[in-house]
């Protein structure tokens, strides 16, 4: 019973994506993809413009990684960019 609770609690965090549930292939690819990526950070017209890069098999490593903002979080792609 104690095990069908647990997955019950983390049923109920991952629908408000609170947690990620996931493969252990998954986690792999995402360390993986999280390890090898860099972030280029510069200043636009249009704001600061943060940039993913990841020079792994897009095809294999397309999940968006979280990246921390002065305390706000975004989910960015690999190779894509995000204004602030």
């Amino acid at each position: 019973e104690t095990f069908v609770n647990e997955c019950d609690y983390l049923a109920e965090k991952a629908a408000k994506n609170d947690v990620w549930v996931c493969s252990m292939n998954e986690a792999i690819l995402y360390l993986q993809e999280a390890e090898k990526s860099t972030l280029e950070i510069k200043e636009t017209e249009k704001g600061t413009e943060i940039t993913l890069l990841c020079p792994l098999d897009k095809e294999i490593y397309d999940y968006p990684l979280t990246v921390d903002v002065d305390g706000r979080l975004y989910n960015i792609m690999p190779n894509e960019s995000i204004i602030l």
